[in-house]
C-alpha cells in the first residue's frame, strides 16, 4: 500500500480487534478513506480505487466478505490486466485466501458475522446510501457522477444479493463456486424515492455460464431519504441446460421467479422474507 490512509485505515481496524483503539477512534482514522470513496474514481488506478473500496469497507458489519473482495482485485490489478483469465484466477484466489484468513486470525471481531437479519439491516442501509447518492448525482445532471454512483450501486447490489443466495440455499455458498459476472442494468426511477434495477445477468457455475433474470427494486423514504424496503428478484425455471445461450427479455422470468428477497426497514416491521422455488437447479 503506497497510501498512507489506506496503511493508517488497516493499521487501525489491527488496533481495534485487539481493544487497543475504540470505535469512535477508529472512525476518526478511517475518515480520510471515507472521502477517497467518496471522489471515487479519483485518480484512475484501478489498484488505488480498489484499496479504497476494500479499506472503506473495514470495521462494518458483515463486510468481511466485500474487503476481501475489493483488496483481492488491487491484488489482481498489480499483477494482471482486469478481465484477463490471469487477472480474474489470482482475484478469485486471493479473496478465498483473505476470507479464510479473516476467519482464522479473528477478523470476524472487526468485521462480525451477525444474524440474518443484522446482516441484512447492515446492507439496508448501504444500500440506501448509495441510491441516494445516484439520486443526488441525478439532480445535479452530473453525467461523471451518475456513473459513478451507477458502478457503486451495480457492485453492492451483485453483492448483496449474493450474500442472499448463500445464506439461503447451499448451492450457492461459499464452496458452489457460482459467481457472477457483474451487472448492466441502467437504474430506472419510476417514482419520487424509488428506484429499480433489471436485466439479464451473467453467472458462473463450475463448468459454464448461464443467464437468469434479475429485478431489483428499493424504496426510501421522499422526505428524509431514509430506507423503507427493498426486493430482489432472481433465476427462473428453465433448466440450466438451456441457460447457457437462452436470454429471456431482461427482467423478465420463464415460469416465475426462483429466489425473491424482502427487506423492510423497522417502522416497517424490519423482517426479512426470502422465498425460494425448488424448480431451480
Amino acid at each position: 500500500m503506497s497510501d498512507r490512509r489506506h496503511r493508517n485505515a488497516v493499521e487501525a481496524a489491527e488496533l481495534l480487534l485487539d481493544g487497543i483503539l475504540t470505535e469512535d477512534e477508529f472512525t476518526a482514522v478511517q475518515e480520510p478513506v471515507q472521502k477517497m470513496w467518496a471522489e471515487l474514481p479519483g485518480d484512475g488506478s484501478e489498484t488505488g480505487r480498489y484499496l479504497t473500496s476494500a479499506t472503506f469497507h473495514l470495521g462494518s458489519a458483515g463486510a468481511a466478505p466485500f474487503a476481501a473482495d475489493f483488496a483481492a482485485r488491487a491484488l489482481a490489478c498489480s499483477i494482471a490486466t482486469e478481465g484477463t483469465p490471469e487477472w480474474e484466477a489470482c482475484q478469485q484466489r486471493e479473496e478465498a485466501e483473505l476470507l479464510e484468513l479473516s476467519h482464522s486470525f479473528g477478523a470476524a471481531d472487526i468485521l462480525p458475522r451477525e444474524p440474518k437479519q443484522d446482516i441484512f439491516a447492515e446492507h439496508a442501509e448501504w444500500l440506501a446510501a448509495l441510491v441516494r447518492q445516484f439520486f443526488r448525482a441525478e439532480r445535479d445532471r452530473d453525467a461523471i457522477a451518475i456513473e459513478a454512483a451507477r458502478i457503486h450501486l451495480d457492485d453492492y447490489v451483485r453483492k448483496v444479493l449474493r450474500r442472499h443466495l448463500s445464506w439461503s440455499d447451499p448451492a450457492w455458498d461459499s464452496a458452489s463456486q457460482r459467481w457472477f459476472d457483474g451487472f448492466g442494468a441502467q437504474p430506472e426511477t419510476p417514482a419520487p424515492g424509488r428506484l429499480r434495477m433489471c436485466d439479464d445477468v451473467f453467472w458462473y457455475g463450475k463448468e459454464r455460464g448461464h443467464f437468469d433474470p434479475f429485478e431489483f427494486e428499493i424504496e426510501l423514504c421522499e422526505k428524509t431519504g431514509a430506507f423503507q424496503r427493498y426486493v430482489f428478484r432472481f433465476g427462473d425455471s428453465r433448466p440450466l441446460s438451456t441457460k447457457y445461450d437462452d436470454r429471456t427479455s431482461p427482467g423478465v422470468p420463464v415460469g416465475g421467479w426462483a429466489y425473491e428477497f424482502q427487506k423492510h426497514s423497522p417502522d416497517l416491521g424490519g423482517e426479512l422474507r426470502a422465498v425460494r422455488n425448488y424448480f431451480f437447479g
